[in-house]
């Protein structure tokens, strides 16, 4: 053999010892990085491990399904990107969703209350579950307890009687007459607006007159005062039930004896009577 051929035949020995000792070093590689996978959790180990997303040391790869910019798993997302059964992508549990996803007792599937169950998931008391309509409960319709009735009453009373007093206004007369003066009638024709709107209301016309005069005149002139006011009022259409009376001298708006004083007496004042 000549010198050529040795030393084609060395440097052929020398690339196969090389190239053999390579593949060894790489397949070592391998191996070490798939024990440390399986031991750090990495992919291809059992578990969570298989998840996508996840680096060889466990935790999450930025941009990958349920994880955020940061790299942290968002709230109520696993890894796989795919949300938690009944939780939201804020991590909180859907309104009327249970942890199993199930609807609560009361609750439909899209998280809402149904009609007719309250915030407990139990039924409303005189309602039909599912339905808003209400239903008769027991035998008989709802009542008031009486307490509870004259309270209303009460109220409704308070109610009238004060929307009266800005509405009915006095009627003033002449001395010693009883007759309707032009302004009475004006002011008769605006309080009738208010009983229009209140057919059922019961008017009471009290007729007052001045000191001047014997109590028996008076309380013959005050009822006298009371029926004009009357008569004009049906005179108007106004149908109410009214009833007059009459208080002379006895029950004077002002004390001062003066003129002034004795036209503010000479009056008929118009009242609703409640019981």
């Amino acid at each position: 053999m000549n010198a050529r051929a040795i030393g084609i035949a060395i440097s052929a020995l020398v690339f196969l010892t090389v190239t053999g000792c390579a593949s060894k070093n790489v397949s070592s590689t391998s191996d070490e990085k798939g024990k440390l996978s399986a031991s750090k959790g990495g992919p291809g180990s059992t578990g969570r491990d298989g998840n996508r997303g996840m680096r060889e040391d466990g935790t999450f790869v930025p941009g990958t399904p349920g994880t955020g910019p940061d790299g942290k798993p968002l709230y109520g997302v696993g890894p796989d990107g795919m949300p938690f059964t009944g939780i939201g992508p804020d991590g909180m549990p859907f309104t009327g969703i249970g942890p199993d996803g199930q609807p609560l007792p009361g609750f439909g599937s899209d998280g809402q209350p149904l009609l007719g169950f309250g915030p407990d998931g139990q039924p409303l008391t005189g309602f039909t579950p599912g339905s808003a309509r209400e239903t008769g409960v027991g035998k008989g319709p709802m009542t008031l307890s009486k307490a509870d009735a004259q309270a209303m009453e009460s109220r409704e009373a308070r109610r009238m009687r004060d929307e009266a007093r800005r509405h009915l206004l006095d009627i003033y007369f002449a001395f010693d007459r009883w007759g309707l003066s032009e302004e009475g009638k004006k002011t008769l024709s605006e309080s009738a607006g208010f009983l229009r709107k209140h057919p059922m209301a019961k008017l009471v016309i009290e007729g007052h007159c001045d000191d001047r005069g014997s109590r028996e005149y008076n309380l013959a002139l005050g009822e006298k005062r009371a029926k004009e006011t009357r008569h004009y009022l049906s005179d108007l259409g106004i149908r109410n039930t009214v009833a007059v009376t009459s208080y002379g001298k006895e029950r004077p708006s002002c004390n001062e004896q003066d003129e002034s004083c004795y036209a503010k007496n000479r009056r008929a004042h118009l009242m609703i009577e409640t019981d």
